[in-house]
């Protein structure tokens, strides 16, 4: 289904989005052709350009490490633990890492002082996916 963005002239200010167009549009409003698939909005999809007047990639946040860049600072021991309890762990285990890589994959950046974040890298220190000590300097 074609997604379309209506802006306006003047400013290239977004004013709706989506796959239903006005026959005609109001005066100084312009309709263009973004995407066969409705972007995504958020931090890991795409955001609105009023300069460009397209979508483009969301800016990742300063401060904010990439998912590799995060995942780098764990060792491929403790990505491998993880790995395992998140297949193989108790129900909880198995959902609650499930679930945090699930959400570092949607955000696409991981802000280290994100409260989510922070909670998660210390509970797999004390399930036992990483070893005493390990879960400050990752966050560090």
């Amino acid at each position: 289904m074609t997604w379309y963005a209506v802006y306006r002239d003047s400013d290239g200010v977004l004013v709706s989005e989506g796959t239903v167009l006005a026959k005609e549009l109001p005066k100084g409003l312009v309709a263009v052709e973004v995407a066969a698939d409705r972007p995504q909005a958020g931090p890991s999809g795409l955001v609105w350009s009023p300069k460009r007047r397209s979508f483009d990639t969301a800016p990742v946040a300063k401060g904010a490490l990439s998912l590799k860049e995060f995942l780098d600072r764990f060792t491929p021991g403790e990505r491998e633990v993880w790995w395992k309890f998140s297949a193989d762990g108790d129900m909880n285990k198995k959902y609650s890492l499930g679930s945090f890589r699930s959400y570092l994959d949607a955000a696409g950046a991981v802000d280290l002082g994100d409260p989510y974040v922070v909670n998660a890298v210390q509970s797999m220190e004390s399930a036992g996916v990483l070893a005493a000590g390990r879960a400050v300097e990752i966050l560090a």
